[in-house]
């Protein structure tokens, strides 16, 4: 994200203690503030990942929880709030939308076939899993070409989609624990994870 400092130095960081999300928070009062400023260009960033699985859901945890509490944030314009809302609600079901969890329903219903009820979601379902497995094929992609041999390994590209599923409930999981710390009304705490230099 790029920001003039002058509009930066006008909107702030500091949204207070609710507020735990601030990247997410300062994009949405921006585009409030200023509509049709904001353009797209294409770049990449290269950031750190968490070095560990806890870390790793710790971080999905924190982003859900903060993201849930901006959608009901009422200083926030309600069409940004519903948009918002409907991202994170797709985000934080995640657990009940797991293949696993579906196959465990159907079997426990009795019922093994789990296809939809009509077969016309079946493209838009064939889509969004094209799309699943393309980000996670690229992002191995983008991870190799910056590490130390630039390329992957082989057995890499197999490993990712067999491990698929396991990292789709895991993230689903860190998701879904941040909308019941959010829902408890817990304390927000910034939580901040370890992560290689």
């Amino acid at each position: 994200m790029l920001i003039r400092s002058s509009i930066e130095a006008t909107i702030g960081w500091d949204f207070g203690p609710d507020s735990i999300c601030e990247d997410a928070h300062l994009a949405l009062v921006f585009s409030s503030r200023y509509k049709g400023r904001s353009d797209w260009f294409s770049g990449r960033s290269y950031g750190a990942s968490p070095s560990n699985m806890r870390d790793f859901l710790k971080q999905r945890e924190r982003w859900s929880w903060g993201l849930v509490g901006l959608a009901f944030n009422k200083t926030l314009p309600r069409h940004s709030r519903a948009l918002l809302m409907y991202s994170v609600t797709t985000w934080v079901i995640g657990p009940f939308q797991h293949v696993a969890v579906v196959l465990a329903a159907g079997a426990l219903m009795g019922d093994i076939n789990t296809s939809p009820v009509s077969p016309w979601i079946l493209p838009l379902w064939a889509i969004t899993m094209g799309y699943a497995v393309w980000m996670y094929w690229e992002g191995l992609k983008i991870n190799a070409s910056v590490s130390a041999n630039g390329r992957r390994l082989w057995w890499e590209p197999p490993v990712v989609l067999l491990l698929m599923p396991f990292f789709a409930i895991w993230e689903a999981c860190g998701s879904f624990k941040g909308l019941l710390r959010y829902l408890r009304g817990t304390e927000n705490q910034f939580v901040v994870i370890a992560k290689p230099a």
